[in-house]
């Protein structure tokens, strides 16, 4: 026959020529909204005090009449959790595929055997802590959510303020309950979480209400469907932020309470709002440069690359009273 005969031939896929790809992950979006108390190695209380001044009526000359509250002082008490991760890299397992395109010539094995493609993991590695960091300061749980182990290693703000409890119920103070949020309540619920934010902190100019961003994209669609243009798709607004119509309510998204972190999440930990401000949310650690440094080493007697990093980490709440949560019944 004329020709090339094939039939006796695997198809061929070419698996060595294209370049590394790594697929988009969300930073840490919600760190900058805490405070941050460092040097807590294990255990430590965290005072707080509030006074009650009274006015009186001055009627007399030369009377003294101590009355009110001239300061009551509390604590809160911040117990850390040591988290870690470790992980290890056998450069032999990449010499019998397409992948030793990226290993250096030569038999010896030590730290610059895959110089290249050790950046590129390691820069991706981080990206995937920084994510898991993201949802489990929200959505940690001890005790709620063991079957995950992203979410068991410590208690994230929702359980913090479960725990803590004496917080505004944003169901409890509209007189109404949801059992999901969608484009046709999203609204609502909004405007019903700033009537229940107390007065005394709607002025706070760290005031800020979050949401995860599937809650978010439904208030942004409702906003739109109602003819109300009031998300700014330009640089003046940041990414993923917008102000309630009519108030000074600044919300925004963080992927920490996306719903979809995990399909198995108890109820309280999907659907939730949250208003507060800064100076409320604690977040405590040992050190903050812990959770953005490492060590890596090349163990000769492994043949392996290793990477650790740990840190200590809990959160906390001042003034329970003044947060406003919603969430879905």
């Amino acid at each position: 026959m004329a020709g090339f005969t094939t039939s006796s031939l695997s198809s061929y896929t070419v698996e060595d020529q294209a370049e590394l790809r790594e697929k988009a992950i969300y930073g840490p979006v919600s760190m900058p909204l805490f405070t941050v108390v460092e040097g807590i190695k294990y255990s430590e209380k965290l005072p707080y005090f509030t006074t009650a001044p009274a006015m009186q009526a001055d009627t007399t000359c030369a009377t003294q009449n101590v009355s009110g509250d001239g300061g009551t002082f509390a604590q809160i008490t911040l117990t850390v959790d040591g988290v870690k991760y470790e992980d290890g890299w056998c450069f032999k397992d990449l010499e019998s595929k397409f992948t030793k395109k990226y290993l250096r010539k030569g038999a010896k094995l030590d730290e610059g055997s895959a110089t290249e493609l050790m950046n590129t993991l390691i820069n991706n590695y981080y990206g995937e802590i920084a994510k898991i960091h993201e949802y489990a300061i929200w959505q940690a749980s001890k005790t709620q959510n063991t079957f995950n182990t992203n979410l068991k290693q410590f208690n994230g703000f929702i359980q913090s303020l479960e725990t803590v409890g004496g917080y505004v119920n944003q169901q409890t103070v509209a007189g109404t309950s949801y059992t999901s949020i969608t484009t046709a309540n999203v609204l609502t619920i909004f405007q019903n979480q700033w009537l229940a934010t107390p007065a005394d902190i709607k002025s706070n100019d760290n005031l800020i209400t979050v949401c995860g961003d599937d809650t978010f994209d439904k208030l942004v669609i409702a906003l739109t469907n109602a003819n109300l243009y009031h998300y700014n798709t330009n640089n003046s607004t940041p990414v993923r932020e917008m102000m309630l119509p009519g108030t000074n309510m600044k919300i925004k998204a963080v992927p920490g309470l996306n719903s979809d972190n995990d399909s198995r999440l108890p109820a309280a930990f999907k659907n939730r709002i949250l208003t507060f401000y800064k100076e409320q949310a604690v977040v405590g650690t040992d050190m903050v440069s812990d959770m953005e440094s490492d060590m890596t080493w090349y163990e000769k007697k492994d043949d392996k690359f290793y990477l650790r990093s740990r840190y200590k980490l809990t959160t906390g709440w001042f003034f329970p009273s003044q947060v406003v949560s919603f969430a879905t019944v």
